[in-house]
């Protein structure tokens, strides 16, 4: 499989399409960092443009659940999250309670409280550990380094 990197305007497609192949093996973090990195390095003239490029920072400590949705959504139409990525968030952007016979109801919900999605990820991915559940605890963990990368608080 041939593979071009262009300098030009290009390079940002280019880039969505190699963070999508990234982002589909988890579990080699240091592959990732190397690829951006190689990326990079190949296209020099596009790094001003990536410096330019301003990330939308997002206050997760304050958030409403369609807020949260709508950021996620953006993320997925942008192509700077997969499918994959944004079912941690999905449970989070819900409202959704439990009857007296145990089924799930789901609810138009009061969409105008706000959440510290950070502290509620934070808090989710302890329950995940301490169930031993290590594959959705690392979904959860990515989940909220995704989101103190676009917080206003970083």
């Amino acid at each position: 499989m041939d593979m071009k990197i262009d300098g030009g305007a290009s390079y940002l497609l280019a880039n969505q399409q190699v963070n999508r192949a990234a982002h589909t093996e988890t579990k080699a973090p240091a592959f990732d960092a190397l690829l951006t990195e190689e990326v990079a390095r190949s296209a020099p003239a596009s790094s001003s443009l990536r410096e330019t490029v301003e990330i939308e920072r997002r206050d997760f400590t304050s958030m409403n659940r369609q807020e949260l949705r709508d950021w996620m959504n953006d993320q997925l139409r942008s192509g700077e999250m997969t499918v994959e990525e944004s079912q941690a968030f999905l449970g989070w952007t819900v409202d959704v309670r439990i009857d007296t016979n145990g089924r799930a109801i789901s609810h138009d919900g009061d969409y105008t409280t706000r959440f510290n999605f950070l502290e509620l990820a934070s808090g989710n991915r302890d329950f995940y550990l301490q169930r031993g559940d290590l594959d959705m605890a690392q979904r959860i963990q990515d989940a909220l380094d995704r989101m103190e990368r676009f917080s206003r608080s970083t």
